[in-house]
């Protein structure tokens, strides 16, 4: 669909800013951790408390937004200083 000459994407795109690429469940922690990372330090990285590392990492809540996406930047900077 075109508006106003710029092709308009639909939410569920994978350009959609809202929210990181997935990970299977407890990706994020098994990369955190062997990173040797604790989750006061990933909180800093990305700009949230402890606690909401603690449930993301539980499945208690998901992130979202900017902060979905500094998380998964993190991740994988994480993990591929763990490849080297």
């Amino acid at each position: 669909m075109l508006r106003s000459g710029h092709e308009t994407k639909p939410a569920t795109d994978s350009t959609d800013r809202r929210s990181s690429p997935p990970l299977p469940r407890g990706e994020a922690t098994r990369i955190r951790t062997e990173a040797g990372i604790s989750q006061a330090e990933f909180s800093k990285g990305v700009g949230v408390s402890p606690a909401t590392i603690s449930l993301w990492e539980s499945g208690g809540r998901s992130p979202i937004g900017e902060h979905a996406l500094k998380s998964w930047a993190l991740l994988m900077t994480l993990q591929r200083a763990g490849e080297k």
